[in-house]
């Protein structure tokens, strides 16, 4: 699968995010939503440009793999169970879905140049 652009790997997933998805170097679009998954991503090697992880058992542990990802533009978490303030992480991209969390405190500012859907 080495010229696989987009992965959509959806409803019924359970565990830890499969190792193989760093290997895929031609990846830009992951959609893992409607699953059960957990942890942190593995580590990418290509540029992935768009993450659906909405609909999951997530917390901000999958920031740190999240934040390796520099070419991220549109990032989905809804419906996960992120709870406390938002990280500044996510103000760099162009595109982020939050929605049905548990979040609190200020929302950093630079959070209010971005689209949301």
């Amino acid at each position: 699968m080495p010229n696989l652009r987009e992965l959509h790997m959806t409803y019924g997933i359970g565990g830890l995010f499969p190792e193989f998805l760093g290997n895929l170097r031609s990846l830009r679009v992951l959609d893992s939503s409607f699953n059960s998954l957990v942890g942190p991503l593995p580590t990418f090697h290509g540029k992935v440009t768009h993450v659906d992880l909405s609909s999951n058992n997530l917390n901000w542990s999958v920031l740190e793999s999240l934040g390796r990802l520099r070419s991220l533009q549109v990032l989905n978490l809804s419906r996960n169970n992120f709870a406390g303030p938002i990280s500044t992480f996510l103000a760099n991209l162009t595109s982020l879905a939050l929605s049905s969390n548990k979040l609190n405190g200020s929302i950093p500012e630079s959070i209010g140049r971005l689209s949301f859907y």
